[in-house]
């Protein structure tokens, strides 16, 4: 297919030019997004073209140097890049703002997909956030006030312990009562609180694989008047099919948790345990309720 842009004819015949010799994913998506793409009955056409592109090989392994010297002068040789593939299909940023509304984070350099620290920091703390609560005693009826208080108690400036009292604090033995503090204390100092910030640093994950990471994935929302106009969900209304970017099933990445001083390397080495849990049990990104987002364990060769 030929593609044209929404601008000047001078402009749209050199585009025409070099566009196609563009292997740089951020910049099609983002920077020359054609005419044909705004229209879901083409745009599949054109992430199909992004997702068959094949990267510099080059170019990602400069990139992936680059990363690792960063993030190993972070954990004073203490720990190393750890590395886990997706389970399922990935997608992060789906949500953000796009001519073609739909969304995927990409490294700006290379164009790879890449996790944002952020985004990790988020899904190392949920499961750490849950394993707390573990420590405590409270009904099915009481887990998500639970949950909602515990978040916010761990983040308060000054500890006030019997706010916990209604969630079974008060009937935690000597030792379970040292156990829950410790877990506190840890969490409070690997990810931070109101007055402190946490002595883990959580860096973005980048692509460790192949140059042809991308396939098109598909969702078909019945009630598109609801989302956009507001109009109430009903039978009448046809499903529209929307084609948007993701990364594939068994593509590897590296993730890496850093320590602001020598000091803090068990705090790091316990946010990796935190962060790799959380991939596995919950996934990270958008749609982890449909299953995507999940990684596993890289499998070994040989």
């Amino acid at each position: 297919m030929a593609w044209t842009w929404q601008r000047s004819t001078v402009l749209n015949t050199t585009l025409d030019g070099a566009v196609p010799k563009c292997q740089h994913p951020g910049l099609l998506l983002d920077r020359f997004t054609p005419r044909e793409a705004l229209d879901n009955k083409t745009k599949r056409d054109w992430l199909d073209h992004i997702a068959q592109m094949s990267f510099d090989d080059p170019m990602l392994k400069s990139r992936r140097d680059r990363w690792v010297e960063m993030v190993e002068r972070s954990m004073f040789g203490a720990l190393k890049p750890i590395v886990l593939q997706t389970a399922s299909r990935l997608i992060v940023g789906l949500g953000a703002e796009h001519a073609l509304k739909t969304a995927i984070t990409l490294d700006r350099g290379s164009g790879a997909p890449i996790i944002p620290g952020s985004a990790l920091k988020g899904v190392a703390r949920t499961f750490a956030l849950i394993s707390v609560a573990q420590q405590l005693q409270f009904t099915d009826d009481q887990v998500e006030t639970a949950l909602n208080t515990l978040d916010h108690w761990l983040n308060a400036e000054k500890l006030n312990w019997d706010v916990l009292n209604p969630y079974g604090l008060n009937m935690l033995n000597d030792e379970q009562h040292a156990l829950l503090t410790q877990w506190v204390e840890t969490f409070r100092d690997v990810f931070g609180y109101v007055g402190a910030i946490g002595r883990a640093v959580f860096f973005n994950a980048i692509y460790d694989g192949g140059n042809k990471p991308f396939e098109v994935d598909v969702m078909t929302p019945h009630f598109g008047k609801y989302y956009i106009e507001g109009v109430a969900p009903s039978d009448d209304q046809n499903p529209v099919p929307v084609p948007y970017l993701v990364v594939k099933e068994n593509q590897p990445f590296l993730f890496a948790i850093g320590s602001r001083t020598l000091a803090d390397v068990a705090l790091a080495k316990q946010g990796c345990v935190w962060l790799r849990e959380g991939l596995f049990a919950y996934g990270v990104g958008a749609k982890t309720a449909q299953g995507y987002g999940v990684f596993r364990k890289t499998p070994q060769k040989g």
